[in-house]
């Protein structure tokens, strides 16, 4: 989590520097005008504003939550993403958001961006460890229906190993090469859908690795 708070604040303080060094610049060769302060100023404050919102949804995210809410999906996804967007960036990693995203949810907000968090994490780990040179993609689909409501998430990543494809959701067997793995990110992630009757699958594709996540209706 330091590292993503730490990714997510290098662009924007580079920016501000950035426009900080060529204020400085204009005014020591006599060229600054209100052209110049207006741009400068303009950009440094909103590079300030995203600084204040990345703060904020890191601190929604850790604070505990333990009440089931009722949450618009787009809404969900986009804070999810805002705490994952430079991680993901800096690996070229594009995700797509498609489907009924309009639509609510009745989960355990923080906790659920969890899953969503760890996933993402797997694929840009296996987009790492499989050497993917191809344009990376994650697309987040959306289907709503009467009784459910369907995440599927879904990579061009090269998929699950064969071997540990039947116990990925068991403790301490990882999807990842590297040793530091722990190998219970999607076993957490199994027991913190069940707190809402939710279940999660996984499959291969053509290309790589799909996880399709159920949330129940509680009206159904």
């Amino acid at each position: 989590m330091i590292n993503a708070i730490a990714h997510q604040f290098k662009q924007p303080l580079s920016i501000i520097k950035l426009q900080a060094q060529q204020l400085l610049y204009a005014h020591q060769n006599n060229c600054i005008d209100d052209e110049v302060i207006e741009h400068s100023t303009l950009g440094t404050i909103k590079q300030v504003d995203h600084l204040y919102e990345t703060i904020e949804q890191f601190r929604s995210f850790l604070q505990p939550d333990r009440q089931i809410q009722k949450v618009k999906v787009k809404t969900l996804l986009e804070s999810v993403l805002m705490l994952t967007q430079d991680e993901l960036r800096k690996d070229s990693i594009e995700v797509i958001l498609k489907g009924d995203l309009e639509c609510s949810i009745e989960i355990i907000s923080n906790e659920f961006k969890h899953v969503i968090i760890n996933l993402l994490n797997n694929s840009k780990e296996a987009f790492n460890d499989n050497n993917i040179k191809k344009e990376k993609k994650i697309t987040i689909e959306v289907i709503d229906s009467s009784d459910k409501t369907i995440l599927h998430i879904e990579d061009n990543a090269g998929g699950i190993p064969q071997e540990i494809f039947h116990n990925i959701f068991q403790p301490y067997v990882s999807m990842k090469k590297s040793t530091s793995s722990s190998g219970i990110g999607l076993y957490i992630s199994q027991m913190i859908l069940k707190k809402i009757k939710a279940d999660i699958e996984a499959s291969n594709t053509k290309e790589g690795a799909l996880f399709k996540i159920s949330i129940p209706k509680k009206s159904a």
